[in-house]
């Protein structure tokens, strides 16, 4: 079973799957996000799906306890579809909503998060990430010049719409389906059925490049790798009171910079991403150690317990004791 953080983010936020194979660099996620006011039978979806009663295989889920997938990249190209409700997807210059049936797809090493659309209580989706080598071939083949790089180089290139309402685009959100069921069935062969959907979904990016992308034009290699510097010094940090001017320093830049950066791109405060990331690494800490509360709240630089705890229900909709529990009660149903 694949938790929140079990999906390993590292590097500020670079995220990677620990059980992606080397010799087959693709993977697949089923994802849950809810609604806080809607988390009091959390547990009970959480023991319905260990059960089985699901029908999706145990070892790909990702079931979240806050309202989003937060802001993270990861080297993998990325297709993601979605089976319930409405979301968006937000990249540093994107906001694409993505309503039942829709999919989207994220360029390689773009910054992007996930939230529920206003009045959607839960919504339910299908991830893919792969990485280049499954499609390229040997080092310095002409597939890699030719076809990916020029997608996989560029940092205006950051997410595709498929409108399921779209004639032309339903063939394509159809392949993404088979890639993920084909992963699911496992049946003989299935490797080579999905390198040759996703060649073929990402020889349409190629066509659609200069055409259906979006320009970005104000959007620049320095201002990606200037927001992910920031980011990488705050996951250093966390555990420290660290202000804005030290976020913007990490960076070269001065605080009214770091201040647009951070707006800007991630449509947020530097304050406000430090919280969300220190609520996850308390996550993660509840979830695998025996450490106190008041240790963990004290190891993700947090103020206060009282603080702590008043943070983590506003984000989480628990407190950090019912939320170990939820998470050790549900876990132990799969052993």
């Amino acid at each position: 079973m694949i938790l929140q953080t079990q999906v390993i983010v590292n590097s500020s936020q670079q995220e990677y799957f620990s059980s992606m194979d080397s010799g087959f660099p693709y993977f697949s996620v089923l994802g849950v996000l809810k609604k806080r006011s809607n988390r009091k039978h959390a547990g009970a979806y959480l023991n319905q799906y260990l059960k089985g009663d699901s029908g999706e295989s145990k070892e790909n889920f990702r079931f979240s306890m806050m309202e989003i997938v937060p802001w993270h990249w990861h080297e993998e190209f990325e297709f993601c579809k979605v089976i319930k409700g409405t979301c968006r997807f937000l990249t540093p210059t994107q906001t694409i909503k993505l309503n039942e049936g829709d999919a989207v797809f994220i360029n390689a090493n773009c910054l992007h998060m996930v939230d529920l659309e206003d009045g959607v209580n839960e919504v339910v989706y299908h991830t893919q990430q792969f990485n280049s080598a499954l499609l390229e071939g040997p080092t310095g083949s002409i597939i890699k010049h030719k076809y990916i790089q020029p997608i996989s180089n560029d940092p205006c290139i950051q997410g595709f719409f498929f409108n399921a309402n779209d004639l032309n685009h339903q063939p394509l959100i159809a392949s993404t389906e088979s890639a993920y069921t084909t992963y699911l069935q496992n049946d003989l062969g299935y490797e080579m059925c999905i390198r040759n959907l996703l060649s073929e979904l990402l020889l349409y990016m190629v066509k659609a490049h200069k055409d259906e992308f979006s320009s970005n034009a104000g959007y620049s290699l320095p201002i990606n790798n200037r927001i992910k510097t920031m980011m990488t010094f705050i996951e250093y940090n966390y555990m420290d009171k660290i202000s804005v001017e030290d976020i913007g320093s990490s960076a070269n830049v001065s605080k009214r910079e770091c201040l647009r950066c951070f707006s800007t791109y991630l449509h947020m405060s530097p304050f406000m991403y430090l919280t969300h990331f220190r609520i996850r690494k308390a996550m993660q800490l509840l979830e695998r150690s025996e450490d106190s509360i008041i240790q963990i709240s004290e190891a993700c630089g947090f103020s206060s317990n009282s603080y702590f705890g008043k943070v983590f229900r506003h984000h989480v909709g628990s407190t950090p004791n019912e939320y170990r529990k939820l998470i050790h009660d549900s876990c132990s149903l799969s052993t």
